[in-house]
């Protein structure tokens, strides 16, 4: 931690993981430093993830009222999760992203503009004016104690296991990937079709009711419209309040390739085999172990697993 001050209300925390601190997290660290001098901020950087512990312990001791984070979706992830846990039912700071990783659409979802120090230097030009700084409340899914605002499994987590293979993480390579799962369905028996887009067999209880279609494409429940790549399915996330929107998917491939637009757009698709609306938890048992992602982190689930709207959100700032 750097600098001291009587009156300071901002800490920077740094994933030195993360795509834009990963060569020099020290650099990161002394131009975010640079770029907020003003406000004084705290500045941390976690080495492992379960430093984030002690840091949301600091945070709450010294009463700081905004958390910057210089990382992406995976950041975002892991720091509320953790924080939720020191926090327990006390309002978490609010969150100023700086859009430091490979994946950053939480912050584009907001409309964030520029890079890291371009919003941290907003952000303290704000705060020393004596602007209180904008807010945008966001709804939470929870599995366990660990909180996201995109979580999905099936085809999600093929398109993301096939993105993180790429070993380069652009939105080209993501392209790439998009543009070779569609392609493989020009021949929907080939093995390269059956592995991007064969069902897994699972029961789906959504608020408790039973929905009737159990050979899965893929679920995908969100807060925020965007799920990357110019996809806007969460059209409704904004009229939801303690609930996400969910998307569960039993169509065929092929059938659900000619609608991929809809998807796309944020369109609603009727279709009996295709579920679309706002809810409070999901359940979901498979005949066998599977994976999922929650804000682009993967996990493996034995068998069952219960996703619910979070009672209490999180507010991200934009400046």
């Amino acid at each position: 931690m750097f600098g001291i001050g009587k009156k300071r209300e901002t800490g920077i925390l740094i994933n030195p993981q993360a795509a834009e601190n990963r060569e020099e997290p020290g650099l990161s660290a002394r131009r975010l430093e640079k770029a907020s001098r003003a406000i004084n901020p705290a500045i941390y950087i976690a080495s492992a993830i379960d430093d984030i512990y002690s840091i949301a312990e600091d945070f709450q001791a010294q009463k700081l009222k905004y958390l910057l984070l210089s990382g992406g979706n995976g950041t975002f992830h892991h720091v509320v999760s953790r924080f939720k846990t020191v926090f327990r039912d006390q309002s978490l700071p609010h969150i100023l992203l700086l859009k430091a990783g490979h994946i950053n659409t939480i912050a584009e979802s907001i409309g964030l503009r520029g890079n890291g120090v371009e919003i941290a230097s907003r952000f303290a030009a704000t705060l020393k004016s004596g602007t209180t700084p904008i807010v945008i409340r966001k709804n939470l899914i929870k599995i366990e104690d660990r909180y996201c605002v995109i979580f999905g499994c099936g085809i999600i987590t093929t398109f993301m296991d096939l993105y993180y293979e790429m070993g380069e993480y652009t939105q080209n390579k993501a392209f790439e990937v998009l543009t070779k799962m569609v392609s493989s369905l020009k021949n929907a028996n080939s093995s390269e079709a059956r592995r991007y887009f064969s069902p897994f067999n699972a029961k789906i209880t959504i608020d408790d009711k039973n929905w009737k279609r159990n050979n899965i494409l893929g679920c995908l429940a969100l807060t925020i419209p965007s799920v990357g790549l110019g996809f806007n399915p969460g059209s409704r996330t904004a009229e939801a309040v303690n609930r996400f929107q969910l998307i569960v998917s039993a169509l065929k491939p092929l059938e659900f390739l000619t609608q991929i637009f809809r998807l796309y757009s944020g369109s609603r698709i009727d279709d009996k085999n295709h579920f679309d609306d706002l809810v409070s938890t999901l359940t979901i048992e498979a005949r066998s172990p599977f994976r999922y992602t929650m804000d682009g982190e993967m996990y493996a689930a034995m068998y069952a697993l219960r996703v619910r709207a979070s009672q209490s959100g999180v507010y991200l700032i934009y400046v």
